[in-house]
């Protein structure tokens, strides 16, 4: 299941300029590059795995984990309004699931991106 093409990331354009304008935080297995944007209704991503996580196979393993992740568990703790770049590393085709939602909502609670919880 594919995001929606208003919540997803995909010229080289808008990656730099989340690079360029934004901050980062790097993890074990992924880089969080962020910017936020207060008018938008929703949060955006963008999935950058390069040949340096392995083969084809791999690389799309490691996108689809993210997207499920971000679909079932994290997207909706995400503000709205924030652009997120996520970059696989090295070690990511070697991770679990698990493993790979702990470190992004770790990232995305160092970043403070993650929504305050409603009491």
């Amino acid at each position: 299941m594919k995001f929606p093409r208003s919540r997803r990331i995909q010229k080289g354009a808008e990656f730099a300029e989340i690079r360029r304008q934004g901050s980062s935080h790097a993890g074990r297995f992924l880089v969080l590059g962020y910017a936020r944007e207060g008018a938008r209704d929703e949060f955006s991503v963008g999935l950058i795995t390069s040949k340096k996580v392995g083969n084809a196979v791999a690389r799309n393993r490691v996108r689809r984990r993210l997207r499920a992740i971000l679909q079932k568990s994290v997207g909706s703790k995400i503000k709205s309004g924030s652009r997120l770049v996520l970059i696989a590393r090295n070690h990511a085709a070697r991770a679990t699931s698990d493993q790979l939602e702990k470190e992004l909502v770790w990232l995305l609670h160092r970043a403070k991106l993650v929504k305050p919880k409603s009491s």
